[in-house]
């Protein structure tokens, strides 16, 4: 969301990831965390991911989505492979949706975050009415909102009431080391519902009683999809927020008929345009003006201005009344104080985007209810360990027989034993039969993939991907090179022959040097020595880059076992690496 005199205006992701990736490059980390209910591969490919690997400037992407909505996806898709990004279904454990919408782009101490109702689809890239509100470390409000973002994620990734793969909670802990974390600067449904944490935000603001509210979401349904107005809600809202005065909905019309919600509530409509009707590919509705309504927002009038509540959230019991923990979906909302000058502005600009129906009619059916996953794996990892293995990640399964197969139905099968959640595929024959083109690798076009897990007679996808911030190397100093590849905003393709060159694209700016002079020196004089030398030089470079980037040794510690722990050392490795990294005598070394 962009401010047009104080009102609504939208704006595509694309365009602010774009300003963001233009301003900010360097040989620092660059890494992305991207929330979604739905992906959609191909658009993803066509429209944002070139965004982020532009001018050299790649960031290592992981694009987190609902393990329900990736299964329809892959299965009606036939989608294969993907780009150079790490899939990571959530899959919620009560029957709720992982619903939130956050964009996180970080290079270095410099970061981008969004929030809003943006899907990574046609309809979220610009073919749908959203509302998604940018920020970055340069504003108060940024950093605000990038503080409540890290709140959010992290208890995300420690919540029991959500799965999510091991190689994912690493990559948010890299991703999100050092940002201090605040709570109540955005609001989720982690641990207790949206709507007491609404009210309590208004009234905060010194508004007792409400006068009026506004919702913003889309056309009337059943409650079975996460997306809708439930009239069950609205009474809801009405008698929290202790409303004395009106209450309208603006929703999507059909045909210009609206939802008949009661005669209490004012009903508008945005309808659809010819131009919008005439849009018949997903082309078509990336190009045209945005029509569809898919914004989700609530602008509550107090006594002293208002608030306007904004987000993922639909008006619906799920996303509204329930926490995760209690069959509700994973949701997050921002709350934004406004004037009486601003209220003003925003309910003009809501009364000509949306205008009163012809008539009302009876409740709209979901197109198509959420999907609750099926069968027992998460998602799986192709890791190194002298030679690749597939990594099997089922987190509610004690012990368990799978068969997975290359392709839905496939008779060349794989059986997998489960074990305390995970299982692994080590053999050479069984790896051919899965990946008959080659395991991926990280010089592989894709990184990800689909492979499909036998559910009784039917077969069910789940992803596979190589992950992004784990060393692919088996042997320590190479391990410890890539880490320090990594530090340096290189891309994972990089090796020792290009010390002191850019990054590994045409246009990359040619001020971007990877190494400094005195890297670059004892790289190049550790080349030719053993492999504990080697070790010893890298580990000292990694140190001292880590140093750089974090004030306090608390937590230039914790990332730097973070990363370490990531590697898979032979034990007398493993002691001399760990005494060399965090010993006093070590770091007296390396000075």
């Amino acid at each position: 969301m962009a401010s047009r005199r104080g009102g609504l205006r939208w704006q595509r992701i694309s365009e602010a990831i774009r300003h963001f990736v233009r301003r900010h490059g360097g040989p620092s980390p660059r890494r992305a965390v991207l929330c979604s209910y739905d992906l959609d591969p191909p658009r993803f490919r066509a429209v944002l991911y070139p965004e982020m690997t532009r001018r050299g400037r790649q960031f290592r992407t992981l694009v987190m989505a609902d393990a329900g909505a990736l299964q329809v996806r892959f299965r009606d898709s036939g989608q294969a492979t993907f780009d150079r990004y790490e899939v990571a279904p959530v899959r919620c454990r009560k029957g709720g949706v992982f619903h939130a919408k956050v964009v996180l782009l970080r290079a270095g101490d410099n970061y981008l975050i969004g929030i809003g109702s943006s899907n990574l689809t046609a309809g979220g890239f610009g073919g749908n009415l959203e509302l998604m509100l940018f920020a970055d470390h340069t504003t108060d409000e940024g950093r605000e909102l990038m503080g409540g973002a890290t709140s959010f994620l992290q208890r995300l990734a420690a919540s029991d009431h959500v799965l999510l793969s091991a190689t994912t909670r690493r990559f948010l802990e890299i991703t999100l080391a050092g940002i201090k974390p605040a709570r109540n600067a955005i609001f989720d449904s982690l641990d207790g519902p949206l709507l007491p944490q609404m009210v309590t935000a208004h009234r905060q603001a010194g508004n007792t009683r409400a006068s009026s509210l506004t919702v913003v979401s889309p056309w009337h349904t059943t409650g079975a999809s996460p997306d809708g107005t439930d009239p069950q809600v609205v009474t809801q809202l009405r008698r929290q927020f202790e409303i004395s005065g009106q209450v309208q909905v603006c929703t999507q019309g059909q045909n210009g008929a609206a939802p008949d919600l009661g005669s209490s509530v004012d009903v508008r409509i945005r309808q659809e345009t010819a131009k919008d009707d005439a849009a018949g590919s997903e082309d078509d509705a990336y190009d045209r003006r945005p029509g569809r309504l898919h914004a989700k927002a609530y602008l509550v009038r107090g006594g002293r201005g208002g608030t306007l509540f904004f987000g993922s959230a639909n008006c619906t019991k799920p996303a509204l009344l329930l926490s995760t923990s209690a069959h509700g979906n994973v949701e997050v909302l921002v709350a934004s104080r406004l004037s009486d000058a601003n209220l003003r502005t925003m309910e003009r600009d809501l009364q000509e985007l949306f205008t009163p129906p012809s008539r009302r009619t009876h409740v709209a059916q979901p197109h198509r209810p959420p999907s609750a996953p099926k069968g027992v794996i998460l998602a799986a990892q192709v890791k190194a360990a002298g030679h690749p293995i597939l990594q099997v990640e089922a987190p509610e399964v004690v012990r368990q027989d799978v068969v997975i197969a290359r392709v839905s139905g496939a008779s060349a099968t794989v059986s997998v034993t489960i074990r305390k959640g995970n299982g692994i595929v080590d053999s050479t024959r069984d790896l051919n039969k899965l990946f008959p083109g080659g395991v991926p690798q990280r010089d592989s076009e894709s990184w990800s993939t689909v492979l499909w897990e036998r559910v009784g007679r039917a077969c069910v996808p789940f992803p596979v991907t190589v992950p992004l911030c784990e060393p692919s190397s088996a042997l320590a100093d190479q391990a410890i090179l890539e880490l320090l590849d990594e530090e340096r905003g290189c891309w994972p393709d990089c090796d020792a022959s290009r010390i002191g060159k850019t990054d590994n694209t045409d246009d990359a700016p040619e001020d971007e040097a990877v190494y400094d002079e005195d890297e670059e020196r004892a790289l190049t004089e550790a080349h030719h020595q053993g492999e504990l030398d080697r070790l010893a030089v890298n580990a000292a470079l990694l140190r001292r880059r880590v140093d750089q980037r974090f004030e306090d040794s608390a937590s230039r510690r914790a990332y730097l076992k973070l990363r370490v722990d990531a590697i898979r050392l032979a034990p007398h490795l493993a002691g001399v690496l760990n005494d060399f990294l965090f010993s006093k005598s070590g770091r007296r070394s390396s000075r």
